[in-house]
Parts: structure tokens; sequence; C-alpha cells
């Protein structure tokens, strides 16, 4: 027991040189290797009474759910034809002992951009016209909700597999339009309509996300919250889990990275990458 409490004490007291002593053997506190990933799982269908897609998502200890649901709504002004996608990210006061109660957090509110830019930012080749109902008439509006349930760490990257998860596959309800007052009849007799994320593209592209950080000099993928506080700089890859192209790369923190590096990033990525496609399928 004194032994356990001296390495407890040791963590708290000295978290990065806690942490040096495991990188300078290329292990992490939790066993894994520099540029070794957690365990990812998802499950899909899980708020199935609620809403038209829905998904479950673990990434070690982080977890995340999503759902979307579906409305009939007029087109914006100025797009007659193009449907809309509403993304709200929450992160409730029990999956963080940082996250509060009240307004927002900036945690919140930067998951919430990172989500947007992803999803509906030029990169992404959005094409919501496939949610047109009737053009200047009707249009389908999909409310995508993310709910943070732990954050352990490595968030945007969980957020981004949960949403993308449950658009993954959904479907909306046949509808009519009535050419003489304009209402939309949901029509019972009719099959509904199959949509995919790829439906919602120009290109069928199926965004993820991945993070990496600079702990002292060691370069590590899939931080945790505990090694997330003690990084240098932090790197964000949002590659196309299809093709392996890189969309996006976002660097925050004061110290440098090499190209090769990045490039080194990027080519892990990708490889993790072809091993989560399968789990969206």
């Amino acid at each position: 027991m004194a032994a356990k409490l001296d390495v407890d004490s040791f963590r708290k007291l000295l978290p990065l040189d806690f942490h040096e002593k495991f990188l300078a053997a290329a292990v992490r506190p939790d066993g894994r290797g520099l540029l070794e990933f957690r365990a990812a799982a998802v499950s899909r269908g899980v708020l199935a009474s609620s809403t038209v897609g829905s998904a479950l998502v673990r990434v070690g200890e982080t977890a995340v759910m999503a759902g979307v649901k579906a409305e009939v709504g007029p087109p914006a002004a100025g797009a007659p034809s193009t449907g809309m996608l509403v993304v709200n990210a929450e992160l409730p006061p029990l999956c963080s002992p940082d996250a509060e109660p009240g307004r927002p957090s900036d945690r919140t509110q930067v998951l919430t951009r990172h989500l947007n830019e992803v999803l509906l930012g030029n990169a992404s080749g959005v094409a919501l016209d496939a949610l047109c109902i009737e053009p200047g008439v009707a249009v389908w509006v999909l409310y995508l909700d993310v709910i943070v349930l732990d954050d352990s760490g490595s968030l945007d990257d969980a957020a981004l597999l949960a949403a993308v998860a449950a658009l993954a596959s959904f479907e909306l309800p046949a509808v009519d339009v009535d050419a003489a007052d304009g209402q939309v009849y949901v029509n019972d007799g009719a099959e509904s309509r199959a949509m995919d994320i790829g439906t919602l593209r120009n290109v069928p592209t199926l965004p993820l996300s991945f993070t990496f950080g600079l702990l002292g000099s060691h370069l590590i993928a899939d931080p945790t919250a505990s090694e997330e506080v003690l990084l240098s700089a932090k790197v964000g890859i949002v590659l196309d889990g299809y093709s392996g192209n890189v969309l996006a790369t976002v660097k925050t923190g004061k110290a440098p990275l090499s190209l090769d590096a990045i490039a080194q990033c990027v080519a892990v990525a990708q490889e993790r990458a072809a091993a989560l496609v399968p789990l969206l399928s």
C-alpha cells in the first residue's frame, strides 16, 4: 500500500517527471506504445426510438454519444434546394472534473466549432441538396447532437467518430407535399429513404480526426486527459477514411514540430483510419 501511495504522490506532484520515466522506455503509463491508439468500439442504433440515427463510441475511457433528429422546415433564403445540418455539442458536468454547469464552456465551443468545420466546412465537400423535399417549399433539417459522457482525452477524435457513426446510415420517412397549401405529410405507404454520410457530400468522404502531441521530447498518439495537460504541442489530423487523403491539419502549442514529425503523424493516422472504417460499415 505504501508503494502505491508513493507512486500516486509521484504522479500528482511531478506529473511530467512521472510520464518521462515511462516515455524514456518507449512506453506510456497505460501500457501503450508512443504512437499506439486506444481500443475503439462503435455501437449504432442506441437511440432508435427518438432519432433517425445514433451511435455510442468508446475510445479507451473516452465515451461520446451522438444522435440525429430530422424535422421538416422551410429552406434558407437564397438556398431553395438545400437542406440543413445543425451540429451541437454538450459537455455535461459529469463528463470531466473540469466541466461545470451553466453556460457552455470554452471547451464546448471549441468542440462544436471543430465538428462544424469538419462536417460542414469547404474541405468536406458537403452537399445538402440531398435533403431537399420540394425546392423553395420544404427541406429536411438534421439536428446532430453530440453528448460527451466521459472526457478522458482526445475528445475531438471520439466526438467526430460518434457524429460520423450516427450519420453513417439512417432513414428519412417518405413524405408528400400538398400542392394546394404546401403542407408536408408522411406517406406511411411508401418506403423510407435510406441515407448515409456519403449522400450529404459532392464526393463521398468519411472524415475522421486523429490527435497527436509532443510530451517532453516524445511524439505520442491519442493522448489521454492526464497527458494532454502536459503537451507542449498538439496536432490534429483530419483524414478521409476512404482515400486516406488529408482534409485538414491543425497545430497548437508553442513547441515546434518538424515536417518529418507531421508526416509521421499522417502516416500513423492513415493506418488508424483503415482500422476504423470497418467499424462504420
